[in-house]
């Protein structure tokens, strides 16, 4: 929890004043439907509305969502496999929540949904695989996306993906913060990446 808190101090201190506005501000301001057919392995971003949420958004060029995780289908159920921080009330670490309380409109005030734009059914199968099997791994509050025993929430994306030979970490910008051993992959970094593409909303 020290750690954590030290993490989340600096980071803090570094957030550009533009930033630390009120989480009911937003870029769009507009609450999108999930798409009609959701599979695994597809992603589901958030502009987060709590204090954590708008740190990580002081990070890059105009981010539009502050955390990611990836569609587990449980049955007929959408569930979101994600990496959450400690806090009082909560472990944290790698985790299943239902869509609907992910992308609920008291923790994010945008979501969006997005694809891999090749990815076969049995690579699908490959990624859900992993993310299950990654369920109850810390959150890694170093942020060091070169070892797997603990996991940030865009490692968690990018790792399940690499498991299926779709590599995006070396695409993608990284950032570098004080107290964090080696660059980190924001979020909306991974949004950005050319091989992914934006699903349409029901209402679309």
């Amino acid at each position: 929890m020290l750690r954590q808190a030290l993490i989340v101090g600096v980071l803090a201190v570094s957030v550009p004043a533009s930033i630390a506005y009120d989480a009911e501000s937003t870029t769009s301001g507009v609450m999108h439907s999930p798409p009609a057919e959701l599979q695994d392995g597809d992603l589901v971003f958030r502009r987060g509305r709590d204090a954590i949420g708008r740190i990580v958004l002081g990070y890059g060029d105009q981010p539009r969502f502050s955390h990611v995780g990836m569609v587990v289908r449980i049955g007929e159920q959408v569930m979101i496999a994600h990496a959450l921080p400690e806090t009082a009330s909560d472990p944290g670490g790698v985790r299943l929540d239902p869509l609907h309380s992910f992308s609920s409109p008291t923790r994010a005030s945008d979501v969006g949904y997005f694809r891999p734009r090749v990815l076969a059914t049995g690579q699908r199968e490959e990624i859900r695989r992993y993310l299950l099997e990654s369920v109850g791994t810390p959150f890694d509050l170093r942020f060091k996306f070169s070892t797997d025993d603990a996991m940030y929430c865009t490692e968690l994306v990018l790792k399940a993906l690499a498991q299926v030979g779709i590599d995006l970490a070396p695409s993608l910008k990284a950032i570098r913060v004080i107290t964090v051993d080696e660059p980190a992959f924001a979020p909306d970094a991974l949004r950005q990446s050319q091989q992914l593409q934006e699903l349409m909303s029901k209402t679309e």
